[in-house]
């Protein structure tokens, strides 16, 4: 969950996206990731062997 700042994060070798606070990033355990900073960029990161998610309300 970015709680402040800006930044992008790539899934693998997928495209670039851009993220900002209030947004979060889930990926799958094992998957590999990466993330920048676009601005200083503050993250809570959450790390369970199964998470349940549910999307939009």
């Amino acid at each position: 969950m970015i709680t402040a700042g800006h930044g992008v994060v790539q899934a693998g070798s997928g495209d670039w996206e851009s993220v900002s606070a209030g947004q979060a990033v889930v990926w799958r355990a094992g998957e590999e990731h990466t993330t920048r900073a676009i601005a200083d960029i503050t993250a809570v990161v959450i790390e369970m062997v199964a998470m349940p998610l549910r999307r939009g309300s």
